[in-house]
């Protein structure tokens, strides 16, 4: 190989190297704006006591519903929600809550 084959070979692939650090580093991250990302914890611990799922859950636009009703046995059996009575609850997805 001549000299100009090598030199033209060893500047492909720098360039080649050039391109994937410049894609992998330099391209998603400007040097001003990385720093630490803030990340908002959710919690999703719900505690409900006294009360039974009817049905299966159902997912619309991202929020969990479920459709439930008051214990008909157990410790917990009418003490919040009475063995009767249900209704509609609705997790939003964005907040938990």
């Amino acid at each position: 190989m001549s000299l100009w084959h090598k030199v033209a070979f060893l500047t492909s692939i720098l360039v080649c190297i050039a391109v994937v650090l410049f894609f992998i580093w330099g391209l998603p991250c400007d040097m001003a704006q990385c720093g630490k990302e803030t990340v908002n914890s959710i919690s999703w611990d719900r505690t409900l006591t006294g009360l039974e799922l009817k049905g299966r859950m159902h997912l619309v636009g991202g929020n969990l519903i479920a459709i439930l009703r008051g214990a008909l046995w157990g410790k917990s059996r009418g003490v919040k929600f009475p063995s009767g009575g249900g209704g509609v609850v609705a997790l939003l997805g964005k907040t938990g809550t």
